[in-house]
């Protein structure tokens, strides 16, 4: 049902969580994936993150809040 209720609405498998649209260093963004402790990413979710890092976009996996914060933190750190 979930599936079917995504493709009618348009969402596409594997977008990662949150997107910080705010550009640093090389990149052209933030995408981040949260995951639980345990949690392993789709195939869909892999696949995405690699095109997404191949079009230029910074891509982190964080599993606990202190590498959600890490991970924005040192985002928003380059220059």
């Amino acid at each position: 049902v979930a599936g079917n209720l995504e493709k009618r609405g348009g969402l596409v498998p594997g977008i990662p969580d949150i997107f910080l649209a705010s550009p640093r260093g090389n990149y052209g963004g933030l995408y981040l994936e949260i995951k639980a402790e345990g949690g392993r990413l789709s195939i869909h979710q892999t696949h995405m993150l690699a095109a997404l890092e191949v079009a230029g976009y910074c891509c982190q996996v964080c599993y606990d809040f202190e590498a959600f914060k890490d991970a924005v933190t040192h985002y928003l750190s380059l220059t």
